[in-house]
């Protein structure tokens, strides 16, 4: 019943990853998003993709944040926490967090099939790797493994889950359990951590100062020697063929062609980054509507508003003339979408401006003019 519900959704969703469409990114998307979790912070964090921007806490006060895995489909992120025992559920902004399952175990490593939106997770204290429903948190055991199982992965297209025991290498199963195939042997090092490329076709994984490659279903593995002194995360962005993992270590996340060229840090100084995903495509800031030029009648309260297009949160600072507005004298909402002026003066005349910026980016909206029609002492008007 589950692989059936699993290939069926596959099937009819092949190309839901495309950058662009509907469900896998927005017009004008330019670069992925990175998720991961930091133990020393005790939080999961996002950042773009491309390494344009700071990295952002989105949940934080967490005991020990472990797996994590991103649905770009329905918008959810999910992490499991050790020390909580349990799987939980955000936002991709990090809103809205929830109880999705409590476990007997710990469970560790976590993945997600984007398509059905089901979950796997390794738990290495009951050495059971198990599937939850998303809609309910109900938990369904999978395989019972001889040694603890260190992290997962799940291909809901070909309907296998996949582990990895440091000691026994990478395993897979179909997800009723049965036809149980070891796909590669462990290496020396101990490897406890594997991520399938969201092509499903195929598994990195490695420990410590090794990174191998290796097709699904098993064939010649392929190593790499990345600048790493512990390796703990992995992800790969398929429609950029760009391999992301973390060297918890050093503080840092660091990136490369599938073939290990074009090797660059992406961030630096990070506490203790832990395990890493992929999120949807993020669209840089635009300007849907730009703010329009008025002309008031003296003391009239006038209102400039812009309307922002892209991925958020966004952040809004009005200029006048080039200069940063701050709210005081007549001037409210300086730092939102909608510049307000209340009693204008004949110095508030002049051009205006707003600057939007989010984690991707920053756009300048055309000026807009405010011109008042202030009394003349003499009995008449003027502008």
């Amino acid at each position: 019943m589950i692989r059936a519900l699993f290939v069926t959704l596959a099937s009819i969703a092949v190309h839901l990853w495309a950058p662009g469409s509907a469900s896998g990114g927005e017009p004008g998307a330019t670069t992925r998003t990175l998720y991961w979790t930091d133990r020393t912070l005790g939080a999961v964090l996002r950042a773009p993709a491309s390494g344009d921007g700071a990295p952002q806490v989105i949940v934080q006060g967490l005991p020990s944040p472990q797996g994590i895995c991103v649905d770009p489909v329905r918008g959810y992120v999910y992490w499991a926490d050790t020390t909580d025992r349990a799987v939980f559920r955000c936002d991709l902004d990090g809103s809205n967090p929830v109880l999705l399952h409590a476990s007997q175990g710990f469970p560790k490593g976590l993945a997600i099939d984007a398509v059905s939106g089901w979950l796997a997770f390794a738990d290495p204290a009951l050495r059971l790797v198990s599937l939850i429903d998303p809609a309910t948190g109900d938990t369904e055991t999978v395989v019972s493994t001889a040694t603890p199982p260190q992290d997962v992965a799940l291909d809901g297209r070909s309907g296998r889950v996949i582990w990895l025991e440091a000691s026994v290498g990478l395993s897979s199963a179909s997800l009723d359990g049965d036809d149980q195939r070891l796909i590669t042997p462990s290496f020396p090092g101990q490897a406890t951590v594997v991520a399938l490329a969201d092509d499903r076709a195929t598994l990195y994984w490695g420990a410590a100062q090794k990174l191998r490659s290796i097709g699904t279903f098993g064939g010649c593995a392929e190593q790499y020697d990345p600048p790493v002194s512990d390796l703990k995360g992995i992800a790969f962005d398929a429609v950029q063929q760009r391999l992301y993992w973390v060297d918890e270590d050093g503080g840092r996340i660091l990136a490369s062609t599938d073939g290990g060229e074009d090797l660059r840090t992406v961030y630096e100084g990070l506490p203790e980054p832990w395990r890493l995903a992929i999120g949807p495509w993020a669209a840089a800031p635009s300007i849907a509507q730009q703010p329009e030029s008025v002309i008031a009648d003296e003391r009239d309260s006038v209102s400039l508003k812009v309307v922002a297009a892209g991925t958020g949160p966004f952040a809004y600072t009005w200029f006048r003339g080039g200069i940063e507005l701050t709210d005081r004298g007549s001037y409210s909402g300086t730092a939102t979408a909608r510049l307000t002026l209340d009693g204008p003066e004949p110095s508030d005349v002049g051009s205006y401006t707003c600057r939007v910026t989010s984690p991707y980016g920053e756009v300048k909206s055309e000026p807009a003019v405010i011109a008042f029609r202030f009394s003349d002492p003499l009995g008449g008007s003027g502008e």
